[in-house]
C-alpha cells in the first residue's frame, strides 16, 4: 500500500473513532463541541483526494452507484429492520404506513430517516456534479489552451490565476455556507438528496483534490510545527463555544468561526495522519468506515449505553465519567470491528451488491456456453 493510501485509510479510521466519541454520551461536552467542529469537512477533504477524474461523466456516474448510492439504500434498509422489526417484533406490523413513509423518505433522501447515513447521499451528489462541471471545464480550457498560450506564458498569469482561484475558493465556501444555512433555518430541515449542501461540500472536495495533485504542499503544511498551530487555533475559537454544533442542521450561524474551526481542525488531523504513517487497527477501520458510520449509532452505541446504565448499579466503575468513556467507545469500537470481520468474511456481497450480480450473471453466461458446447 502507497503512503498516500495509508494516509487516506488512516484518516477514515480515526474520522470514524471521532463520529463514535462525537455521538457518544458519555464523551465531555467539551471534547464534542471539538469534533463536531471540524469532523465531517475533514471526510470530505478525504473523498477529494482519492477522486479520480479519469473516466468518462457516464463511467463516474456508474461507479458512484455502485459504490455509494445503493449502498445507501442497503444500509438504511438493514437499520430499518433493525429497529422497527428484530428491536420491536410485537408491534413491527401493527403501522403499515410507517414502512410506506420510510420508502418515501430514504428514496427522497428526507427526515427522519436519512439522518442515519446522510453523508452517503450527500458525497454522491456532492462528486456527480462535481465530476460534471470539472469535466465541463476542463474541456473549455482544453479547446481554448492554443489562445491562451500566449497569455500563460506571461510571468504574472501564474500569479494572477491563483489569487483568482483563491478567490473563487471564498466565495464557494462563503455562499455554500449561507445556502445551507438559510435553507434549514426556512424548513427546518435539508433538501432532498441534501441538494443545498452541495457547494459547501464541494469546497472541502475541492480542497482534497489539490492535496492530491499537490503532494509536496501537503507534506509540507503536515509538518508538526504546523499542527500544534492548527490544533491551538481551532482551540482557541472552539474554547468559548457552550454549544456543539450539527454540520447537517447548520447549527454554526457564524461563517468565520465555521470556516476556521472546520479548515483548522482538518488540516489538524492529516498532520497526525502524515506522521502516524502505518497503523493496521486505524487502517482496518478506514477500510471499512461505510460500516462504523452506519451502525455505530442505532446497534452499537445504543447497545453498550444501555449495557452502562445496567451495570451502573452494579458497580460504581460506571457511573464514573472516564470509565464510561472508555466502556462505551472501545466497546463500539470493538463490536463494529467484529462486525466488519462477519460482514466482509460470511456476507462479503451485502455492501457489494453489484459485484455478486455481475458474477452471477458471468457465470449463467459461462453455463449457457458450456451447454452450447
Amino acid at each position: 500500500m502507497s503512503k498516500r493510501e495509508s494516509l487516506i485509510d488512516i484518516g477514515k479510521g480515526i474520522g470514524s473513532i471521532l463520529v463514535i466519541m462525537g455521538h457518544t454520551d458519555s464523551t465531555s461536552y467539551k471534547l464534542r463541541i471539538f469534533i463536531d467542529s471540524f469532523h465531517m469537512p475533514f471526510f470530505f477533504i478525504l473523498s477529494g483526494m482519492v477522486l479520480n477524474t479519469n473516466y468518462s461523466i457516464f463511467q463516474f456516474i456508474k461507479r458512484k452507484i455502485k459504490s455509494l448510492l445503493i449502498n445507501y439504500y442497503i444500509l438504511n434498509f438493514i437499520l430499518l429492520i433493525w429497529n422497527e422489526i428484530i428491536n420491536d417484533p410485537l408491534k413491527c406490523f401493527k403501522n403499515k404506513k410507517k414502512y410506506i413513509n420510510f420508502i418515501k423518505q430514504i428514496f427522497w433522501c428526507a427526515p427522519p430517516y436519512y439522518y442515519y447515513n446522510w453523508f452517503i447521499m450527500s458525497l454522491f451528489t456532492t462528486e456527480i456534479l462535481f465530476f460534471i462541471i470539472y469535466k465541463i471545464l476542463h474541456n473549455i480550457i482544453k479547446i481554448n489552451t492554443k489562445k491562451l498560450f500566449n497569455i500563460q506564458n506571461s510571468k504574472y498569469f501564474n500569479l494572477i490565476a491563483y489569487f483568482f482561484s483563491l478567490f473563487l475558493l471564498f466565495l464557494l465556501l462563503k455562499y455554500g455556507f449561507y445556502i445551507s444555512l438559510i435553507n434549514v433555518k426556512k424548513y427546518k430541515r435539508r433538501y432532498y438528496f441534501c441538494l443545498d449542501l452541495i457547494p459547501l461540500n464541494s469546497f472541502f472536495l475541492l480542497i482534497g483534490y489539490y492535496f492530491k495533485n499537490n503532494k509536496k504542499l501537503l507534506t509540507y503544511i503536515s509538518k508538526w510545527y504546523f499542527g500544534i498551530f492548527y490544533f491551538y487555533i481551532n482551540y482557541f475559537y472552539n474554547k468559548n463555544k457552550k454549544q456543539k454544533y450539527s454540520y447537517l442542521l447548520s447549527e454554526n450561524k457564524n461563517f468565520m468561526n465555521f470556516s476556521i474551526t472546520s479548515i483548522t481542525g482538518s488540516l489538524f488531523l492529516l498532520c497526525i495522519c502524515h506522521y502516524i504513517k502505518k497503523n493496521k487497527l486505524l487502517e482496518y477501520i478506514g477500510k471499512n468506515s461505510i460500516i462504523f458510520y452506519a451502525f455505530h449509532s442505532k446497534i452499537s452505541l445504543n447497545f453498550f449505553e444501555k449495557l452502562n446504565k445496567s451495570f451502573g448499579d452494579l458497580s460504581k466503575n460506571f457511573k464514573t465519567p472516564i470509565f464510561r468513556f472508555l466502556f462505551v467507545n472501545i466497546g463500539t469500537i470493538v463490536h463494529l470491528s467484529f462486525l466488519s470481520y462477519i460482514i466482509n468474511s460470511s456476507f462479503p456481497y451485502v455492501l457489494n451488491i453489484t459485484d455478486f450480480i455481475s458474477k452471477f450473471d458471468f457465470k449463467i453466461y459461462l453455463d449457457s456456453k458450456e451447454k452450447k458446447y
